[in-house]
């Protein structure tokens, strides 16, 4: 295979990865605190908390504890009677959740970015030790990714499966649910998938631009080597230029443009011609010298109006051809 061939086939595979669309950041996003465990943990007490004005009820609650087994909710009341934030473990350690109703204990570790190096047997051990008289506790592991949890009685619920369950009855919550919660619901929602959906599609280009990193060196290296070319080339064509005389200037810009200014009294009249690896381009500037010695660019110039296939670009200048 010819270098040509393999160039277009990698520019080829690239053009089939999934397109990074533009994601609104959230609230949550822009405050800069997505990412901390420590925040969402707190608006997830909130939110599983029966007794707050959120008026969600038991909703959130029962979307977990489902993804974990659907008859847990269905055999015991889902009240809240207490929230634990950083529940004391055994060895000075923290669990992030424990949430405690009449005749059930929820545990939950969250996770969304940090490594699972937690001792869950420890976590367990600790909840059992003061609710061991409990008919039902259950532990989870909340978290963006899978996580391979090998022994405890943790169980692994992803984000995505959380979400997807509470979604199918939000619909039904939302005419009785305060309207500000359910947006702050919402936006915590939307902050959350934004994370799992950016990591999938940055797992792939990385994938991408690990296997091929030795042609794309190669490729970036030869399109180096044909802007030289080019550079070297224009320079080549600047010399075969006749050269400045009265009213006319003539210089390059940036290697590339070749510039020819027309000075008639105040005026400027400036042809920019750029000549670049896939493209050349003509841009005509027209200029006037105010009574600060500043140029201000014109757009009335009576040429420019008779001419109709002049295009002007946001520069307040016309393309004459690209």
């Amino acid at each position: 295979m010819n270098k040509i061939q393999q160039y277009g086939d990698l520019l080829e595979n690239f053009s089939k990865l999934p397109k990074k669309e533009i994601v609104l950041p959230t609230y949550l996003e822009i405050s800069g605190q997505p990412h901390f465990e420590n925040v969402c943990s707190n608006i997830l007490s909130f939110f599983f908390d029966t007794s707050q004005n959120h008026k969600f009820k038991d909703l959130l609650l029962k979307s977990l504890l489902d993804c974990v087994d659907e008859s847990i909710s269905a055999k015991f009341n889902l009240d809240t009677k207490n929230i634990y934030r950083e529940f004391y473990a055994n060895e000075n350690k923290r669990i992030d959740l424990v949430i405690e109703c009449n005749d059930l204990v929820i545990t939950i570790e969250n996770k969304i970015y940090h490594w699972l190096s937690n001792d869950l047997n420890l976590y367990e051990k600790s909840v059992l030790d003061k609710y061991e008289y409990k008919e039902k506790n259950v532990f989870i592991v909340l978290s963006l990714k899978k996580e391979d949890i090998r022994s405890s009685s943790f169980v692994n619920v992803t984000y995505d499966s959380f979400f997807s369950k509470l979604k199918q009855s939000l619909g039904y919550y939302f005419v009785n649910a305060n309207n500000q919660y359910t947006t702050f619901l919402i936006d915590f929602i939307k902050s959350i998938e934004n994370l799992t959906y950016m990591e999938s599609i940055d797992k792939e280009y990385f994938k991408f631009l690990i296997n091929n990193n030795d042609i794309i060196e190669e490729l970036y290296s030869e399109k180096n080597k044909l802007n030289n070319s080019l550079i070297s080339l224009v320079g080549k064509v600047m010399k075969l230029l006749p050269p400045s005389r009265d009213n006319r200037n003539m210089w390059l810009y940036q290697k590339t443009d070749i510039v020819n200014d027309f000075t008639f009294g105040d005026v400027v009249i400036s042809l920019d011609t750029a000549f670049h690896l896939n493209k050349v381009s003509s841009v005509l500037w027209v200029r006037k010298k105010n009574n600060k010695g500043i140029y201000e660019t014109l757009d009335d110039l009576q040429l420019i109006k008779e001419f109709s296939k002049f295009k002007k670009n946001r520069k307040s200048s016309w393309i004459l051809y690209y």
